[in-house]
């Protein structure tokens, strides 16, 4: 264990390869992340609805025992072709929404 890691970052899908990554490595993922409680993801879906050949899109939050642990991070401006906006959002649990809405509040 590593004291230092307090969160992972995932892009999916990525970009600029369209790549997804599949729910059975998710769950790869979160069960190794049982053996480490205290870190967080952080989960950037930002290309979800942008897959190709039919690739189904699953959310970290989407995994067992993995919401209460997961930030995503979201928009519209890949989605909606409104890349000028810059319109995003975060989805959490409340504990964390609490904390980020005090670093980042308008």
């Amino acid at each position: 264990q590593h004291p230092d890691v307090s969160c992972i970052i995932l892009c999916n899908p990525s970009n600029p390869s369209g790549g997804v990554a599949s729910r059975k490595s998710f769950e790869e993922i979160a069960l190794v992340l049982k053996d480490f409680p205290k870190v967080v993801v952080l989960s950037d879906e930002i290309y979800e609805r942008l897959t190709y050949d039919g690739v189904p899109h699953t959310s970290m939050a989407a995994i067992d025992h993995m919401f209460e642990r997961t930030i995503t991070i979201n928009g519209f401006s890949k989605s909606h072709s409104m890349t000028g906006y810059r319109i995003g959002y975060s989805a959490s649990p409340t504990a964390i929404a609490t904390a980020i809405s005090k670093i980042q509040s308008q």
